[in-house]
């Protein structure tokens, strides 16, 4: 046999979805203005717009009672029509699209809702969701698995006693497996990659295992709301919001003044056992309601504070990651800020009690400019997904990846994904050779953290051949090179890559067999054989080979010749017959020509080529 071949280039999916901000970090975006008269929450939708909760009736003039929607450019959703009796304290986004909220509201569209429900994403309500807390809910997070953790002030859900903190099933009921209980106000709860929960708040004892225990104001529980031995902190006062670095770091903030008896003023941070970190101390003035993580490691901070480790600094900050004032940015707000949302393209939504920012007329709620948000999906093989996530892209709790066919109309979940280096990946899968990926990131948002936004980034991945998928599958790689390479013969068996590819057998065993039918079924793949058969008494010679089944899509072509004396080689002009099909390789067949310029044809040989 005597194989030819030109090389194929795979192509990958390496897409960048960036966007960079138009002016420097901190600085007002002029064109966004909803002018709303109070913002204590939001949370951020994977499409850009942004749902927004408080105690405000307007929102641009228009009418709306405690929550509404916006468009990614700050005009009101028209279409968005829940309406509450009272004020929404916490909104958390479903990978489903629906939206539970939490507050101090008893009804919403004129159903009985006492303080916790879920809209559907059109804004009515979901009527099979009914939990009744007692009392007010104040933040939720949601797990992995479609469960959620709420908190509050409530001590009853649906008549069983919850002391201000529990877990419910995706459905609403009370999950049974979970109990843990406060003796106040808990503001704030984390869900970590590893299922422990950080619950922070006003409380100072906690529930656990049916006892109760000393506490001061921040613990870590197990899975099943047993509480973490290992986490021990003593804060001399509230604590309003937390936030997990991705080393395991906690950084808390609120009214203290102390951490483990060390002077911390609102802010601190702490190892993963809940030891204090000496080396972070931004020293803030007054309380701090707010921090957000960013993907580089920076912090954004809001609260009541005028000041910043000694730094004039009115309401809003950006630490770098030690600690220390981001000097470059100063939005300069003239009231307090106790919401803030971090979106995938790195902008900054801001609430609160202000009227201006940089001296500029915004009621409650304004959007800043800020740095690059480098974002990138890449697909090194049909196994694995890798979101590289950088600058200002907000830091995610979790991250799920999807696959879709048909153009994103439906999504199938391929799992959470792990940290990696840069961000976050998802190993052991089997994708579609085409199609796109959606990587979406949980982040915290909103009023003492308490809400939960969605950030996605979508790429589609094409032109990934079957030669591609055979090498990935061989070599782990679509990469036209080293063992994988065409003319590469791993196995030592003298047929090269692409003679294995197209031929159906596999490179990484030695296989110097042919092809072998037997009873019209594929006895055995291997390289071109010559077939003797008898028709009407009368013996014929035929080239025999395998033919991949989807040789055109895979842009292969076979081309079999003729010679008398191996000198000369003449194409065969007859089409082929097949003659057996084992799902992937068809058997095919050629006659020999009687004669080559005048001498009988006595060899025979299988061209291969493969597009460019």
């Amino acid at each position: 046999m005597n194989i030819s071949f030109r090389c194929f280039a795979a192509l990958l999916c390496a897409v960048p979805s960036i966007n960079m901000a138009i002016a420097a970090p901190g600085d007002l975006e002029i064109g966004f203005n909803p002018n709303l008269n109070n913002v204590p929450t939001m949370a951020l939708q994977p499409d850009g717009k942004i749902i927004v909760g408080g105690e405000f009736t307007t929102v641009g003039g228009a009418s709306r009672n405690y929550i509404a929607r916006l468009n990614s450019d700050g005009t009101m959703d028209v279409g968005f029509l829940p309406d509450t009796n009272g004020s929404v304290e916490c909104i958390a986004i479903q990978n489903d699209g629906k939206i539970v909220i939490g507050g101090y509201f008893t009804s919403v569209n004129g159903v009985t809702r006492n303080y916790l429900a879920r809209l559907n994403p059109n804004g009515t309500l979901d009527v099979g969701f009914n939990p009744n807390p007692n009392g007010a809910v104040v933040c939720a997070a949601l797990q992995s698995d479609g469960k959620m953790m709420v908190a509050g002030l409530f001590t009853r859900i649906d008549g069983s006693e919850m002391l201000r903190v529990a877990r419910l099933n995706p459905s609403g009921t009370h999950d049974t497996s979970f109990w843990s209980g406060a003796n106040a106000m808990v503001r704030n709860i984390v869900v970590q990659l590893d299922g422990k929960i950080i619950m922070a708040g006003d409380f100072t004892r906690i529930g656990s295992g049916g006892s109760f225990f000393n506490s001061s104001r921040i613990v870590r529980l197990n899975s099943e709301g047993l509480l973490d031995l290992g986490f021990n902190v003593d804060v001399n006062d509230g604590v309003l919001t937390t936030t997990v670095q991705p080393d395991g770091k906690v950084i808390i903030g609120g009214f203290f003044t102390t951490v483990n008896g060390v002077s911390r003023n609102r802010m601190a941070r702490l190892a993963a056992d809940g030891t204090l970190d000496p080396a972070f101390n931004p020293n803030a003035n007054v309380w701090v309601y707010s921090t957000v993580l960013q993907a580089d490691g920076k912090i954004v901070i809001g609260g009541g504070f005028s000041s910043i480790g000694g730094v004039a600094r009115n309401y809003i900050a950006r630490l770098n990651a030690n600690g220390s004032l981001d000097t470059d940015f100063d939005p300069n707000a003239d009231g307090s800020i106790i919401s803030i949302g971090v979106q995938g393209d790195g902008r900054i939504v801001i609430g609160g009690g202000f009227s201006t920012v940089g001296l500029t007329a915004r009621n409650c709620i304004a959007r800043l400019d800020n740095d690059m948000a480098p974002q990138q999906i890449i697909i090194p093989n049909l196994n694995r997904i890798e979101w590289l996530r950088s600058g200002t892209s907000p830091e995610a709790l979790r991250v799920t990846f999807e696959v879709s066919t048909d153009g994103g109309v439906n999504w199938n979940a391929l799992g959470s994904g792990t940290r990696i280096t840069g961000g976050w990946g998802r190993v052991g899968l089997n994708l579609p050779a085409s199609g796109q990926v959606r990587a979406r990131a949980h982040v915290a948002s909103g009023h003492q953290n308490g809400s939960s936004s969605i950030v996605e980034a979508v790429v589609p991945y094409s032109s990934v051949s079957s030669l591609d998928v055979w090498r990935q599958f061989y070599f782990g790689t679509f990469a036209n090179s080293g063992n994988a390479a065409d003319t590469a013969n791993p196995d030592g068996d003298g047929g090269s890559n692409l003679e294995e590819f197209a031929f159906g057998t596999d490179p990484t065993v030695a296989n110097a067999g042919l092809i072998t039918v037997t009873g019209g079924v594929i006895t055995q793949l291997g390289g071109p054989a010559t077939r003797v058969t008898n028709i009407l008494n009368s013996v014929q010679f035929r080239a025999l080979y395998g033919r991949r089944k989807d040789y055109i899509a895979a842009g292969l072509t076979y081309t079999v010749q003729f010679s008398a004396d191996l000198a000369t080689w003449v194409s065969s002009v007859a089409t082929p017959t097949v003659i057996a099909d084992d799902g992937t390789i068809e058997a095919v067949t050629v006659p020999y020509p009687f004669f080559i310029n005048g001498k009988k044809a006595r060899f025979f040989r299988v061209t291969i080529s493969v597009a460019p």
